[in-house]
């Protein structure tokens, strides 16, 4: 059977936390939502990686990771697909999309 060629959309919302208090001592976290689509619909089963951690995508087409504030390089996989590759600067007390 063979899979369909297209190109993998992503989105990647950048939603950096801050907790009070210790922000001098520690690195701040970033949550990444990541949304995986082809042709309008969700991708399920890409294989995404952040900053070296890997997830897969639910049906949703969307996979969520906590990672360190700064710059992120982000890449979504799947066989079938060419595999996308994007970087976002993640800032403290923002919100990218």
């Amino acid at each position: 059977m063979q899979q369909p060629r297209g190109a993998l959309w992503v989105a990647i919302l950048v939603l950096v936390v801050c907790t009070p208090g210790g922000l001098v001592a520690q690195a701040q976290a970033a949550a990444l939502r990541v949304v995986v689509r082809a042709e309008s619909q969700p991708v399920v089963d890409a294989e995404v990686s952040v900053a070296g951690v890997r997830q897969q995508t639910g049906a949703s087409g969307v996979v969520s990771v906590t990672t360190t504030a700064g710059r992120v390089e982000v890449s979504v996989a799947k066989p079938g697909y060419a595999t996308v590759s994007a970087r976002a600067d993640a800032v403290g007390g923002s919100r990218h999309t």
